[in-house]
């Protein structure tokens, strides 16, 4: 049997974490839809690649082209793109602005909260048409951003927090950006049905009563992102309790509102449909902030982090104890 040096085991784990980041090479599959391969594109990025090479036999397709200058767009707007005739390389595809995660995160809760404000002027009155997942884009684009960010921290070492970060360990950030992702896409499900809703019949106290639910579902997603940047343990626990009362107000509404129709010309389908989508949407941006809140809550007691354990003096378990005289 040859053995392995301890030099020799850390060049294996070094030429190890460089193979995950250096190069992602796809093959389109021939026929392939290209929402698939715009995926493996972003899942090569998530994981923090340096490059990415699309490779197809024989010539590369206009489809593929297109599919590439989508991601760029869409996600990566620094990345340099090189073409061949049967291969085309993305590259670049860290930006400059070297912001940390909590930088980052603040910056997407504030895309999410814009967008799902402005989504929420679609319940009374909204006459211009939106091109509403266009909207999504980068907020999109922000939280794969932070995703790379802490899939790159991953493969340099242990993860440690940064003193811009606070208190919030760079898993915290990433589960606070993907529900932040989450309440954008809800936004984008509310603007898209809150139009259609209106156009199908929504009666002026059904869009009140609606708006005014919008609106506090807004402000508590504005309270999880401060509880973000300064978690308190006694607020955080407020703010989850108003979340729960929150989703049960959601409920009401839903309860309250189809039903009451009844008494009224029968709402078309298209509106009863819209209406719970919006409702729903609204339920779960709710969900999705009490998340946001929980991470606050985790850390909101300081790490106990003064001396390593072994370090600490040994002390005498007391009498009664496990290992002490009984």
């Amino acid at each position: 049997m040859t053995m392995i040096g301890p030099t020799e085991i850390g060049s294996a784990r070094t030429a190890r974490r460089a193979r995950h980041v250096a190069s992602s090479e796809i093959v389109p599959r021939p026929g392939g839809a290209p929402e698939h391969l715009y995926r493996e594109i972003v899942a090569a990025y998530l994981a923090g690649t340096e490059r990415i090479t699309l490779r197809e036999a024989g010539g590369l397709r206009a489809t593929t082209r297109n599919v590439a200058l989508t991601f760029r767009r869409r996600v990566c707007a620094t990345a340099r793109l090189e073409a061949t005739s049967e291969e085309l390389v993305l590259s670049d595809l860290d930006p400059g602005d070297r912001a940390g995660l909590a930088t980052l995160t603040f910056r997407l809760g504030e895309e999410v909260l814009r967008l799902l404000r402005r989504a929420g002027d679609a319940i009374p009155e909204l006459d211009r048409p939106e091109s509403w997942e266009a909207l999504d884009d980068p907020i999109d684009a922000l939280a794969w951003t932070i995703h790379r960010h802490v899939a790159l921290r991953c493969v340099a070492g242990p993860i440690e927090p940064r003193r811009d970060e606070g208190r919030i360990d760079p898993i915290g950030w990433l589960e606070a950006s993907r529900a932040l992702e989450r309440i954008g896409d809800h936004a984008v499900q509310i603007g898209a049905q809150a139009s259609t809703w209106r156009s199908a019949g929504a009666l002026p106290d059904e869009r009140r009563l609606v708006a005014e639910f919008h609106a506090q579902t807004s402000d508590f997603v504005a309270r999880a992102l401060v509880l973000l940047g300064d978690p308190r343990p006694d607020a955080a626990n407020e703010a989850l309790d108003l979340g729960e009362a929150l989703q049960a107000t959601s409920n009401s509404l839903l309860e309250r509102l189809v039903p009451g129709r009844s008494l009224g010309p029968a709402p078309a389908a298209a509106s009863v449909l819209a209406l719970g989508r919006v409702l729903d949407s609204l339920a779960r941006i709710v969900a999705y902030s009490r998340d946001i809140v929980e991470v606050s809550l985790d850390h909101a007691r300081p790490a106990f982090a003064a001396r390593k354990f072994a370090e600490l003096p040994e002390r005498a378990p007391p009498p009664g104890t496990i290992g002490g005289a009984a």
